[in-house]
């Protein structure tokens, strides 16, 4: 994302650091590796922040930055480079290969691999890009970190939802978000809205919310076939791995606490029409419309125009607060590796009624208890409250206070501007029939409009590992996913949907199990150059979801909200309940020869109780490399 469009959404002031923003620079280049040939797909990184680009086929990049500001260049198997700009506007790089990022291990499906033996595309995401920034997920830290990976907000909401792509959308009408996998833990999507044709104005929130960055050692995105599948059907859209801390090195132990606190302020506005341009405009357009010009065509003259008019971008937008805090403590013995870790963040953002708090609590425990067996689990809880407004709009009668607030005709009908009103000679019938259906103005919409959201996860992740030699280990892991939504939302009669049947209100639940156990055995043996990794296994996994939601309509009285749906004349309820068995078995071989010659092949096949015939479907995939060195 460019420095510039950052400008026109946010900009963070934080207790810990703060930046300031200069006059803008084109800066361009080539980058080559260290034998002069062009690298494409390089990392360019403006350093501690989320702006970035990446070189073309050519090696080329183009990034406008600030004039004081840092780059940093990385690619997989070369050293990471830092430049400080200094007034350049021309910066060549030639890349120096790193031997030590190619013996780095990579997290992949039911397994690792060092980075050199790896022959699928698969980036690595370290820690080191969520650390000092104020985050509420982890999605707005992974933008710009990973060439194919898109990663766009739904909402401009603390919390909301994303939409992330790995190399495209491959489904027009399906989901392309990719798999989500934690220490091993396949994550099901959940819903978290209750529905009912109201998604417009309850925008979901996002999957990641309920995770601690702090709590994060590394993510990897596994985005073609040979690196996705393993994992069947559910990694056609990618999948991004993410592994959680452990204890310190043998013997050591430690506290770790961080906390920012930051406020954030819209640096710049839209230009829209102010009340003189806007009275031209309907006069010119739209003679017919009688508050601006009389029965006779005669437009009427505002002489205190500026007076009446109104920004509703000032109305809607405020100096929001963000504050977080984490604290983690971590240790390692001979036989005990644990972590325990707490956090809380809030944000209210800079969009009015809205407010953001997460609570997480997590617990990682690993033990040896022989040379033979290995056991250990996580359990991790997570608390979300979120109170929003309505950004978006459904058919006309709900328009969002975003949207209205660019679209909304700049004035609001106080008793100082009817009077202005009066003053040109607009009769006050005219008056009275705007004021009549004047519900869609941003303020009142965000006021007179309830969305509520309570969400709780728990996570349990147990694992056994037996190792019988050297070469050969059998692993078993047990997972549960609770999950709980409680949606709440009411929209009063002095709003456009709500004016239309009295006051909605709406009360839904959604109840989610998700139970997964995988069995698998890892064999691994090298002979002179000849190096073979195998891994087998079988997969179940239980999906129980249940939904129930009620709404009303025709309030006689409005104080409670949907906290009094009894007192509706009108109710529509709906429920519903489904389960859903997936049974897989794969397989997958990786064989090396003298650490140059390189071949994948991968296959898994799926069985689902979703499908009445036809239950079962194979996935194979074969990948071949040759490391030049």
């Amino acid at each position: 994302m460019k420095i510039n469009t950052i400008k026109n959404i946010l900009f963070v002031l934080s207790v810990l650091f703060t930046s300031i923003i200069y006059s803008q620079t084109t800066i361009s280049g080539k980058v080559s590796d260290d034998s002069g040939e062009p690298l494409p797909g390089v990392n360019i990184l403006v350093q501690g922040s989320q702006t970035g680009t990446v070189s073309d086929f050519d090696g080329n990049y183009s990034i406008e930055v600030s004039s004081k500001v840092t780059l940093e260049f990385s690619y997989i198997g070369f050293e990471t480079q830092t430049v400080n700009i200094d007034g350049q506007t021309t910066i060549n790089i030639t890349m120096e290969s790193s031997y030590e990022s190619m013996d780095e291990v990579v997290v992949i499906g039911y397994g690792s691999q060092k980075r050199k033996d790896v022959t699928g595309a698969v980036t690595s995401i370290n820690n080191d890009v969520l650390k000092d920034r104020p985050i509420t997920n982890i999605e707005m830290a992974l933008q710009g970190q990973a060439t194919g990976l898109s990663v766009s907000s739904t909402g401009g909401q603390p919390g909301a939802a994303t939409k992330m792509n790995i190399r495209g959308i491959s489904s027009v009408s399906g989901s392309s978000q990719p798999l989500i996998v934690i220490d091993g833990f396949p994550l099901s999507e959940v819903s978290t809205s209750g529905g009912g044709n109201l998604e417009g104005f309850s925008s979901q929130m996002s999957g990641f919310s309920y995770i601690n960055p702090d709590d994060i050692a590394s993510i990897e995105v596994l985005k073609d076939a040979s690196a996705t599948a393993i994992y069947g059907n559910r990694g056609a859209n990618g999948v991004i791995m993410i592994t959680t801390k452990k204890g310190k090195n043998k013997g050591e132990s430690g506290i770790t606490f961080n906390s920012y606190l930051g406020i954030s302020e819209m640096n710049k506005r839209i230009d829209v029409m102010n009340f003189n341009d806007y009275a031209k405009y309907e006069q010119t357009t739209t003679p017919n419309n009688r508050l601006f010009t009389a029965p006779d065509g005669t437009p009427y003259t505002f002489d205190d125009g500026e007076a009446m008019n109104l920004d509703w971008q000032d109305k809607i937008y405020r100096t929001g607060f963000t504050q977080n805090y984490s604290l983690s403590l971590q240790g390692r013995s001979d036989k005990t590796n644990y972590a325990i870790s707490t956090s809380y963040n809030q944000n209210e953002s800079v969009l009015i009624e809205t407010n953001f708090q997460k609570f997480t609590s997590r617990i990682s425990l690993d033990h040896e208890f022989s040379k033979l067996l290995t056991a250990g689990g996580s359990l991790t809880y997570s608390n979300m409250v979120n109170k929003g407004v309505p950004t978006d709009g459904r058919e006309g009668t709900a328009a969002g206070i975003v949207i209205g607030a660019l679209s909304r005709n700049p004035f609001k009908m106080t008793n100082d501007t009817q009077a202005r009103f009066r003053r040109a000679g607009v009769p006050q019938q005219q008056i009275d029939n705007f004021l009549a259906g004047d519900f869609s103005n941003p303020d009142n919409v965000a006021e007179n409009t309830a969305l509520d959201k309570n969400i709780n996860r728990t996570i349990t992740n147990l694992y056994v590992n037996f190792k019988f030699l050297d070469w050969l280990s059998f692993k078993s892991t047990f997972g549960l996913d609770i999950y709980n939504l409680k949606d709440q939302q009411y929209y009063s009669s002095q709003t456009p949907w709500g004016s239309l049947n009295n006051g909605v209100g709406v009360a839904a639940n959604i109840n989610a199990r998700n139970l997964i156990s995988e069995n698998y055995f890892t064999f691994s043996k090298a002979i002179d150059k000849h190096s073979l990794n195998l891994v087998t296994g079988f997969s179940y996994q239980k999906n129980i979801n249940e939904y129930n939601r009620t709404e009303g309509r025709n309030f006689q009285n409005e104080i409670l909200g949907y906290n009094s749906l009894q007192g509706a004349a009108e109710f529509l309820a709906e429920s519903s309940a489904d389960e859903l068995v997936m049974q897989s078995y794969l397989a997958r071989a990786n064989y090396s020869y003298d650490d140059r010659f390189l071949a994948t092949v991968s296959f898994r096949r799926d069985g689902t109780s979703r499908f009445i015939n036809d239950k079962w479907g194979n996935f194979y995939s074969g990948a071949f490399a040759w490391n030049v060195h």
